[in-house]
């Protein structure tokens, strides 16, 4: 269960993310990732206050943290 920082409320989790219009989301950090294998962005929402915050997969996760070690 993941819990809101502004209100502490439950967040609704899991959630998809899509764009109209865009091909892409790329992550990177101090350096250009070298995989080809993206991880999928996913969502969580507050239902009280708004908010929303995006988050990998497990699987984006490890591909980014393999390309940092490098």
């Amino acid at each position: 269960m993941k819990i809101c920082s502004k209100c502490n409320c439950e967040l609704v989790d899991d959630l998809e993310v899509t764009a109209n219009g865009v091909y892409e989301v790329g992550i990177s950090y101090k350096k250009r990732i070298s995989s080809n294998h993206r991880g999928k962005v996913k969502s969580t929402l507050c239902p009280k206050c708004g908010d929303v915050s995006f988050y990998l997969d497990k699987e984006g996760i490890e591909i980014i943290m393999n390309d940092i070690q490098k």
